[in-house]
């Protein structure tokens, strides 16, 4: 991932919804449950998106168009710098 791209941490990536609230009531109406904004909020504040959202999370995303997949969502969680998993050898990467 390039860090220049305009997402590099979760918080970028809840951001790209104008408000928080849309990225819940989107997410509770694809998972038929209910999605508070405080979640969104606390996602953002900690940095990370719990795994049983994540999915959803990328499917509304790409709904809008955005440029996200899994390896950007699993970058974002790997606690690693921006960028940080391009770097790895493919033989490391194995280990």
């Amino acid at each position: 991932m390039d860090c220049m791209e305009p997402i590099s941490s979760v918080r970028d990536l809840i951001n790209l919804w104008p408000k928080r609230a849309d990225l819940a009531a989107e997410l509770a109406q694809e998972m038929r449950r209910p999605v508070s904004v405080d979640q969104v909020h606390k996602w953002a504040q900690a940095g990370s998106i719990p795994p049983k959202f994540q999915f959803f999370v990328l499917k509304v995303a790409k709904g809008h168009g955005f440029s996200v997949d899994a390896d950007l969502m699993l970058e974002l969680h790997s606690g690693l710098p921006c960028g940080s998993l391009d770097a790895v050898a493919p033989h490391e990467a194995a280990e």
